[in-house]
């Protein structure tokens, strides 16, 4: 690969990181299993917390008590009388049975039980009489609620005027806040449920509203009916008088006017109505007999009697001429087929026909001047008695204006004597149903004393619990998952980073602490993490190709990530394959190699470039793996700068002369720049990143800030991994470490 070749592949490698082209895995049923069961105590334990809660809830609530009494709306009533009811009875419909629902669970109706059960001297429903306690979990959820409501509402509270109206409204809410009522499915029957502490007390005020409900209803008709009977005598007496008084009148003006009934101008009108009767029959008989006389006319000159008009048509004569005429033209048919037109038969036969139709004409001319007398008679009748109407009605016409006045104080005095007679006769009726009124419901079940509390239902609510904390805590468990910026497995750290993967190194659990991690490879090199060190170091040289690396820098993000730790590992288990190693400590801010290999800090790589030191003064062995070492020396003021140098550059690659394998542990990238200068150094670049904590952004920043710094990333190692819990993914090596505990040694 050339340069131009290698500047390609590093501006593309920084540009995927930049980018973050990470292809999201296929999410399986297996996928969303094994996030929960990850995070299982999370899960559980929210459950736990919840259902514990809810018990001591449960648990601190008073148990309550429901009964309830059932009604039904009467649909039939008892008629024992044959009259009309003043309140008519309920329709068994859906907007009446809501209607009573709403009259049950009145305030009014509240009020009166309260009244008759005095309520208000029970702590129950008077909030005065409630001894106070301190741990009261409903009271603090209900303060709570109302507290928020106040809050957020836009009304200021004003106070009561009446301290004692103020507490009663109280008691009657707290008594309706217990009761329910409602139909029964689609029946006219009604259920009246109440809920209290007191399981005697339930069935009681259940009871009572049911009774005061069906009092209601006969107290609203008795009322009713007593407002009907009220109004109805004094119309009674107002109307009786007025009665009087306007048949008085007319007695009065009928004796003032002279008319007498049954003389005078009363039979004139009795004659006038008769004559106009008479008139109306003759001038529809005339003109019935003007019609007739028309269509005869119409009919003159006619031969066919078929054609005549039915007026005509009616006449005995014309009819029996008819008859000759149809058999004539039967004749005429038969011989015609047998005979000319000239034939002496058909000729007779013709002649009698001609003879025929003269004789119709002749008659329809008679019947026509017997129309138009039968016109002039009538006409002349109707003449007549126009004349003798005209004759009464001027007559009659003096009188008619003191007939009509009369006529007028007839008719008041009429209507209001007749309904003085309805009303008098409504008033009996009314006065009779005061006392045979029925309500339009009745009890049909009264509420028995249950034996069991309504409520709280504690399995049911229990169960509940569980449900909801459980739905809740994958809730939380998804969430958590959301928010788990870390890097579970090397297949996901490399999917993501785009850089080939090295491997994972275990954690070292609370059994081995007998064995420090920088010695852990080689006391023992067949545990899990032994050979982990060797797969890491195993996939370093086969993933650089044919050309071995001869120099490696181990870095990461951040500090406690593990990469001091693998750098002596690494060298250890690359001394171990036969290649001469060094180690070099490169991080001269915070040098810690020193101290995990047990050998003096002084003189180091700062002396030896500053030239207080030769090669052979700052080299030291390590006894337990026979590694070359070199550590980082004495402090310096500015170590960017002094990294920077040619002389560090120049010393780094002169070291491959002398060891067939370098190893450089360098300080985290995010915190300095030093790692950035060293890695252009060496031949490839270890990022070591911690399981589950290093944050993704700052691996992908680290790897960046590398990349464009001109470093070889050789591979990404991740290190300190639980593997009990990483067994817990769906990635490819997931369990690689806990799967099979046999092949390793512990």
């Amino acid at each position: 690969m050339g340069s131009e070749d290698v500047v390609q592949f590093r501006e593309g490698r920084a540009q995927r990181l930049s980018r973050i082209l990470a292809e999201q895995q296929q999410v399986t049923l297996r996928d969303q299993l094994l996030k929960l069961k990850r995070r299982r105590w999370l899960i559980l334990g929210t459950m736990a917390v919840l259902t514990l809660l809810t018990w001591l809830f449960v648990e601190r609530m008073t148990p309550l008590y429901t009964a309830t009494s059932t009604v039904m709306i009467e649909t039939r009533q008892q008629q024992t009388l044959d009259v009309e009811s003043v309140v008519s009875g309920l329709p068994p419909d859906v907007e009446t049975i809501q209607g009573e629902i709403a009259i049950i669970q009145s305030r009014g109706l509240a009020q009166k039980v309260v009244d008759k059960l005095s309520l208000d001297r029970l702590p129950e429903f008077n909030p005065d009489l409630r001894e106070k306690s301190f741990f009261d979990p409903v009271g603090w959820v209900k303060g709570g609620v109302n507290w928020v409501v106040g809050l957020f509402s836009a009304e200021t509270p004003q106070p009561a005027a009446d301290p004692k109206e103020e507490l009663r409204n109280r008691i009657v809410s707290n008594v309706l806040n217990k009761l329910e009522a409602k139909p029964r499915g689609r029946s006219r029957v009604i259920e009246i449920a109440f809920t209290s502490e007191d399981r005697q007390l339930s069935a009681n005020v259940a009871n009572t509203f049911a009774d005061l409900y069906i009092m209601e209803q006969l107290e609203a008709k008795f009322e009713a009916t007593e407002r009907a009977t009220r109004w109805l005598n004094e119309r009674v007496a107002e109307l009786r008088d007025q009665t009087e008084a306007s048949e008085k009148a007319v007695e009065e003006y009928r004796a003032k006017a002279g008319l007498l009934e049954g003389e005078g101008a009363t039979l004139a009108a009795q004659e006038l109505s008769r004559l106009n009767a008479e008139l109306i029959l003759l001038r529809s008989n005339t003109a019935e007999a003007e019609a007739r006389l028309r269509a005869a006319e119409s009919a003159r000159g006619v031969s066919n009697v078929n054609s005549l008009p039915m007026a005509v048509l009616q006449n005995p004569l014309i009819q029996t001429l008819q008859q000759q005429q149809i058999q004539l033209n039967r004749r005429q048919a038969e011989l015609s087929e047998n005979l000319g037109d000239k034939h002496p038969t058909m000729l007779q036969l013709k002649a009698e026909m001609a003879d025929l139709a003269g004789r119709i004409r002749d008659e329809v001319n008679k019947i026509i001047s017997g129309l138009r007398n039968e016109v002039a008679i009538a006409r002349q009748r109707e003449q007549v008695v126009t004349a003798e109407l005209n004759r009464l009605k001027t007559q009659a016409g003096g009188r008619g204006q003191s007939v009509v006045q009369l006529k007028g104080l007839e008719n008041d005095a009429g209507a209001k004597r007749l309904l003085l007679t309805t009303l008098m006769q409504r008033f009996n009726e009314t006065a009779l149903q005061q006392d045979l009124q029925q309500a339009d419901a009745r009890v049909i079940s009264p509420a028995p004393v249950p034996l069991r509390p309504s409520s709280p239902n504690v399995p049911l609510v229990l169960g509940l619990a569980l449900f909801f904390s459980a739905i809740l805590g994958v809730i939380l468990a998804y969430v958590a998952e959301q928010l788990d910026q870390g890097f579970r497995s090397a297949e996901q750290l490399s999917q993501i980073t785009g850089v080939s993967s090295l491997g994972i190194v275990p954690q070292l659990g609370r059994g081995n602490r007998d064995v420090v991690p920088q010695d852990y490879f080689l006391k023992k090199p067949r545990s899990a993490f032994g050979e982990s060190v060797s797969s890491a170091v195993a996939s370093l040289f086969l993933t650089s190709g044919e050309k071995r690396p001869r120099s490696i820098m181990v870095t990461s993000s951040l500090p406690a990530e593990g990469k001091s730790t693998m750098s002596v590992n690494i060298a250890r288990a690359v001394s171990q394959s036969g290649l001469r190693t060094l180690l070099i400590d490169g991080d001269l801010r915070r040098p810690t190699l020193h101290t995990l290999l047990g050998l003096p800090m002084a003189p180091g790589l700062v002396e030896y470039l500053q030239d207080k030191a030769g090669l052979e003064d700052i080299v030291r062995r390590d006894p337990k793996s026979g590694v070359d070492f070199i550590a980082a020396g004495g402090q310096v003021s500015n170590p960017l700068h002094f990294l920077a140098a040619d002389k560090t550059r120049a010393f780094i690659h002169g070291l491959s002369k002398h060891y067939d394998f370098v190893v450089v542990d360098s300080s985290p990238v995010m915190v300095v720049s030093d790692s950035r200068i060293l890695s252009r150094y060496v031949d490839e670049t270890v990022f070591v990143v911690r399981w589950a904590r290093t944050r993704r952004e700052h691996v992908i920043h680290s790897l960046k800030q590398l990349v464009e710094a001109g470093a070889n990333v050789g591979g990404v190692l991740l290190s300190m991994v639980n593997t009990k819990r990483h067994a817990d993914y769906s990635f490819g090596d997931s369990g690689q470490y806990h799967l099979g505990p046999r092949y390793y040694e512990h």
